[in-house]
């Protein structure tokens, strides 16, 4: 669970006169973040000792798995992702192909 307050929680703060630090976890302060980047980081190595493969890796052939395309029709839209949403299209008449409100009208019976 990540405790970052949320932007109303920050408002109420403000409004109160609290100190919005103070509603953060102390894994996000200062200090925390210091020790985290206390030790060593390493930086890439040169691209001369990564070239040196073993022969039997160098000389593998991978190929991707033996799959079959599933029966029927594929599908005709993309399943969509986390936070993404359907575009609205507004409907058009068939026959015209005007974008508009489509009123019909009944025709009046004689009788």
């Amino acid at each position: 669970m990540v405790k970052i307050p949320c932007s109303h929680a920050i408002a109420a703060a403000v409004r109160c006169d609290m100190r919005v630090p103070d509603l953060a976890a102390p894994e996000y302060g200062s200090f925390f973040w210091t020790l985290a980047y206390n030790g060593g980081i390493h930086p890439v190595p040169d691209l001369c000792t990564l070239r040196n493969v073993p022969d039997g890796v160098a000389t593998l052939n991978v190929l991707p798995p033996l799959t079959r395309r599933p029966p029927g029709r594929p599908k005709r839209s993309r399943f969509l992702s986390a936070g993404e949403y359907k575009k609205a299209v507004p409907f058009a008449c068939v026959r015209t192909a005007r974008r508009s409100k489509m009123k019909w009208k009944r025709k009046k019976s004689s009788g």
